[in-house]
């Protein structure tokens, strides 16, 4: 017997198709590279990410990031880590105190498990600061869309697992012309 407090489901048969594969599927990331140490307001940021699947030859994977053009000078750090990367497992955990625990629906859920890191993910993510340690470099009412923007998700054939930090700068425009 299933219980849904939605609708009543007739389980009758529940079938799986598995396909298993000898060759080992995990890969951690090796390396990060920028192209640059300083950027200025506007410029594409590439970084070229070295991934070391188990027991075969090292892969490039190229990050691009466009940075905004209103953001202040100052320093900001490249976060690149894997999916399947433990050290932020306590910001993945999925607890009953979470708001997305009560989900209203098969939608709810599904745009929830979409959103949500896969262990065979890159995430690349800017954090920004700026030149007074108490001001960010971007104001609070574009930070969700900026935030959106400045983080790349690329989907692998490995599960991956690694993390890197890149600190880097940002140039003033206006001093740099």
């Amino acid at each position: 017997m299933s219980y849904n407090f939605t609708e009543k489901i007739e389980l009758s048969e529940i079938k799986f198709n598995i396909t298993i594969k000898e060759q080992d599927q995990r890969a951690i990331i090796k390396e990060v590279k920028l192209d640059k140490t300083e950027y200025n307001p506007g410029d594409n940021l590439e970084a070229k990410v070295t991934i070391q699947p188990f027991r075969q030859s090292d892969e490039q994977k190229l990050i691009k990031i466009e940075l905004p053009n209103d953001i202040k000078s100052g320093n900001a750090l490249l976060i690149v880590k894997g999916g399947a990367s433990k050290e932020e497992i306590r910001d993945k955990a999925f607890s009953q105190n979470d708001s997305p625990y009560l989900l209203s629906g098969w939608n709810e859920l599904q745009t929830y498990i979409e959103k949500k890191e896969k262990n065979n993910q890159i995430i690349a993510e800017l954090i920004l600061f700026g030149e007074d340690e108490k001001t960010d470099l971007i104001s609070n009412s574009n930070k969700e869309d900026l935030e959106n923007n400045l983080k790349v998700i690329l989907d692998t054939d490995f599960v991956i697992d690694g993390y890197h930090e890149i600190f880097f700068n940002i140039k003033n425009k206006e001093k740099s012309e």
